[in-house]
């Protein structure tokens, strides 16, 4: 297939343009990403915050402080967010160029192995990351702006996944890789597909491809944690379209007006 035949079926009809169902970019050498995504029918635990609120007069200390996570770290981190810290949820909302967004940290199953500055960083992550990502793909994929974090020793995959607004990180992983954040821009780019209809894709494996565009792309602080511990792959590893990030790296840069 001649490349100008393919430019329109991708950068206008699936990719760039949030193929979404109904409900600057320089080549860098590299490695494939370890990121592990898991599909609705594999069903992940339920994400149940706890939802028990009270005034700030009658509010007890939270079990997170135990652990050294205070409400002030988060209100540094990102002092245009307004947090509340409800037991073991930690609530954010903001708005965002006109938009409303929240962000719940679900930390029940939290040990601690992700540290209290690392819980801070995954948040500050979500600020930069997802509402740069909405504006430009989940509008059109009708995204949902209200995402869930849930840190957990508990769960049986070794890194990260996503179920619909909900995203999964185990807690060992930024204890034993402690650059890896942008395992979360990964899955956040997951969110923003909101299950994209494959039917419109020529191939199922460009929703990783995107994934990982959206890492290489939308990394937390223009790409200082991601630099340090992951790479796209080298252009004579992906071979072909269908297993390339760096063709849509390339496409965006290309062709894009956004």
């Amino acid at each position: 297939m001649y490349l100008r035949n393919i430019i329109p079926a991708l950068a206008l009809g699936l990719l760039l343009t949030a193929c979404g169902s109904s409900n600057d970019s320089s080549s860098k050498p590299g490695r494939t990403s370890a990121v592990t995504t898991k599909t609705a029918a594999q069903t992940l635990p339920e994400s149940t915050p706890d939802s028990t609120s009270k005034s700030s007069s009658q509010q007890e200390k939270s079990p997170l402080e135990d652990k050294g996570l205070t409400k002030a770290m988060f209100d540094s981190a990102a002092p245009d967010v307004n947090t509340v810290i409800t037991g073991t949820t930690v609530m954010q909302d903001a708005d965002i160029d006109g938009r409303p967004y929240t962000l719940t940290l679900d930390l029940k199953g939290w040990a601690g192995k992700t540290s209290p500055e690392q819980i801070v960083t995954l948040s500050r992550l979500y600020w930069q990351c997802y509402p740069a990502m909405y504006e430009r793909f989940g509008v059109s994929s009708g995204a949902s702006r209200d995402v869930t974090f849930v840190v957990d020793i508990n769960y049986d995959y070794e890194i990260a996944a996503t179920e619909r607004d909900v995203v999964y990180l185990h807690d060992n992983w930024l204890h034993d890789n402690p650059d890896d954040f942008d395992c979360m821009t990964h899955e956040l780019a997951h969110v923003i597909q909101n299950v994209w209809d494959e039917e419109y894709l020529e191939y199922s494996s460009y929703t990783e491809r995107f994934a990982d565009y959206c890492r290489y792309v939308y990394a937390l602080d223009n790409g200082y944690f991601n630099d340090s511990c992951w790479r796209l792959q080298d252009y004579f590893a992906e071979g072909s379209r269908e297993s390339s990030v760096r063709f849509l790296v390339w496409l965006d840069y290309t062709y894009s007006k956004a």
